[in-house]
């Protein structure tokens, strides 16, 4: 894929081995609080539950920002990533047999896109934040580390 002169390529040589675990039962049984999202969901692990899901619509919209602002279809990005799948996959130390591959791809595309939009927005990349932004309502001038508390 060639974007902006320049090209992106992928090699399945960089495969990755199991690098992103569950947390382990003995420190989620003592900090259960600390280990379970209260607000998003980013990854496959806590991926669907319904107390997260209110925030789908906002990493939708900061999806279709990043797009528009770097001019790419969503379709061709689904596709590069589709490429990758597996070699995505066999990092989690968990297989996720219960997404299927579409449902894995597409959390894959809007979850990395929020982060990335999310991170700029923190880091004043875009300037100031709009007061119109749900998320930065409540404090609209947070700190990067106040954003990646989230």
């Amino acid at each position: 894929m060639t974007h902006q002169g320049i090209e992106m390529s992928y090699s399945p040589s960089s495969r990755c081995r199991s690098s992103i675990f569950n947390v382990s039962s003995v420190l989620e049984n003592d900090y259960r609080m600390s280990y379970k999202p209260q607000l998003i969901s980013i990854g496959p692990y806590h991926h669907g539950r319904d107390h997260l899901r209110g925030m789908e619509e906002h990493k939708r919209r900061y999806l279709d920002n990043l797009l528009q602002r770097v001019g790419v279809k969503e379709e061709n990005l689904l596709l590069e990533v589709r490429i990758m799948e597996q070699d995505i996959r066999h990092c989690y130390w968990s297989q996720f047999n219960n997404i299927t591959s579409d449902d894995f791809i597409r959390m894959l595309v809007v979850d990395g896109c929020f982060v990335i939009e999310y991170l700029r927005i923190c880091g004043g990349v875009y300037g100031p934040r709009l007061s119109s932004d749900p998320l930065f309502a409540i404090h609209p001038t947070p700190s990067l580390a106040s954003c990646l508390e989230i």
